[in-house]
């Protein structure tokens, strides 16, 4: 990643458009400050930086406050956290991990209040802990991670930025082996004795009542798709929660797949897809139907090839979601992508090592899933 990406000191082109604002010279700025001429020009040819005494002088001789003198942004744009989280994913996947750990340590101290930053920060962490090496390590990132966004929860002006900071939060507890705490943390918030959230309705409503029916829809949209993923969210919970019953576990499979059928989700949302296709396989080992298992592990492959073919791999819509996409160009990581191709093959691999897949090891189908280059 180049360092100038996140260069803010810019006082050496600061001090210059200044003083030539003031239409002065360098010998005039020098007398003022007490300095040499050579010193200015060092300065303003980035040689050297003015000591830290003189910068309240220069910033009341300009009428600017220090950070303006400086440059020093400490909040960035969307676009800049979106580059941003792009760079350090790739680093993730061709440098040394601690080195890149050790780069978005010094960002979060950075930015320690651009509080969408962090967010982004915290989700890259939780993408990215289970690199780490060893165990005790990932276990110390996850902790890094429910620390920040405690920062962030506990700071930040934006409700919503909280909320998603406290179930990034709640997921590396989780992770960490910490379910008593997640309990504690989400169990009022999602009380099914809480009435539904009619905002999103509402706010639809008043769309279409002040005469936006481009925002309408744009919101109705964006609205469908996030319930859609939500369902499959809480539909792979619910395969987990019922692996042992089959007959449960396999009308839930049904009914996921005729929802994908539906909404065209292996296109979509290839990964959402994937995600169906390898707990169903498990849901399928667990009660011995080995073949039911093979054709949801090479459905789960055709998934992850789709995804990895993808360019970029990215959020999109299609033909029923044709707004959707203005809408990701809105959120703070736009359609980037949670991991980078790289992560994928190797979960992919990975993913085949489960103790469950035992009984399937010495199948040709199943070598073919591993080996065949993906």
């Amino acid at each position: 990643m180049s360092t100038s990406t996140f260069s803010d000191i810019n006082i050496a082109c600061h001090i210059s458009r200044l003083r030539r604002e003031k239409g002065l010279t360098q010998d005039q700025l020098a007398d003022f400050l007490g300095v040499t001429k050579a010193s200015v020009s060092k300065w303003e040819n980035r040689l050297s930086m003015p000591d830290i005494a003189l910068l309240p002088e220069l910033a009341s001789f300009f009428d600017v406050t220090i950070d303006d003198l400086i440059g020093y942004a400490p909040q960035l744009s969307k676009q800049q956290i979106q580059r941003i989280y792009q760079e350090l994913a790739a680093d993730f996947s061709s440098q040394e991990f601690e080195s890149v750990m050790n780069k978005t340590k010094v960002l979060v101290k950075k930015y320690y209040t651009c509080y969408p930053f962090l967010f982004q920060i915290a989700v890259l962490w939780l993408n990215h802990f289970m690199i780490a090496k060893p165990t005790k390590r990932q276990k110390e990132i996850l902790s890094d991670t429910a620390v920040l966004c405690s920062h962030i929860c506990e700071n930040a002006e934006d409700v919503g930025i909280r909320n998603d900071a406290s179930s990034i939060k709640a997921v590396a507890l989780l992770q960490s082996g910490q379910a008593s705490e997640v309990i504690e943390m989400l169990e009022d918030r999602f009380s099914p004795n809480r009435l539904g959230d009619y905002g999103e309705m509402t706010l639809v409503q008043a769309y279409l009542a002040h005469g936006d029916h481009k925002k309408a829809k744009q919101f109705a949209q964006l609205s469908i798709y996030s319930h859609l993923m939500g369902v499959f969210a809480g539909g792979l919970q619910y395969l987990m929660v019922c692996m042992q019953d089959f007959e449960v576990a396999r009308e839930t499979i049904s009914r996921l797949e005729a929802l994908m059928d539906t909404f065209e989700v292996e296109h979509l949302h290839p990964n959402t897809a994937a995600q169906v296709r390898y707990i169903s396989a498990m849901v399928y080992m667990t009660h011995g139907h080995e073949e039911d298992a093979l054709i949801a592990l090479r459905r789960y492959k055709a998934n992850v090839d789709r995804l990895l073919n993808m360019d970029p791999i990215c959020l999109h819509g299609d033909a029923f979601f044709d707004t959707i996409e203005d809408s990701f160009e809105s959120l703070d990581m736009s359609g980037s992508p949670p991991r980078n191709p790289k992560l994928i093959k190797e979960s992919y691999r990975s993913s085949f090592d489960h103790p469950i897949f035992e009984p399937l090891k010495n199948r040709s189908e199943f070598k073919s899933l591993i080996q065949n280059n993906i």
